[in-house]
């Protein structure tokens, strides 16, 4: 269990976890939930115009509690679909949720399919 917890701490941001995880891996990340951290200012997107919203926003963890943050891709990403991507009702899911995404403008609009 100590390796475990030795990797742990390269396994938080999720651009720096593995595609296949062990279960052992995804037991500990499961235990320390979704990586969430709390920034004082979120880098600014080029790719959007600037009447759009052009950063991430930490108070979107409220509203999409299963939702990650990558500081080092600054993209987003749910927790569920990063640990489980093959699982039940996957089908339904866009891969950009696994791969991590960036419209923030469009973020008022997730869920709503």
């Amino acid at each position: 269990m100590a390796q475990v917890d030795a990797d742990f701490t390269s396994l938080q941001d999720p651009a720096d976890r593995p595609r296949t995880l062990s279960d052992q891996q995804k037991q500990k990340i499961i235990e320390n939930g979704p990586y969430q951290p709390k920034l004082k200012r979120y880098p600014e997107s080029q790719d959007i115009s600037t009447k759009k919203q052009c950063r991430f926003s930490s108070g979107w963890y409220k509203k999409y509690p299963h939702l990650e943050y990558s500081v080092k891709e600054d993209t987003a990403s749910c927790f569920a679909c990063c640990l489980f991507p093959t699982g039940v009702g996957r089908e339904r899911s866009s891969d950009a949720w696994v791969k991590g995404v960036k419209g923030w403008d469009k973020m008022k609009s997730v869920g709503k399919e």
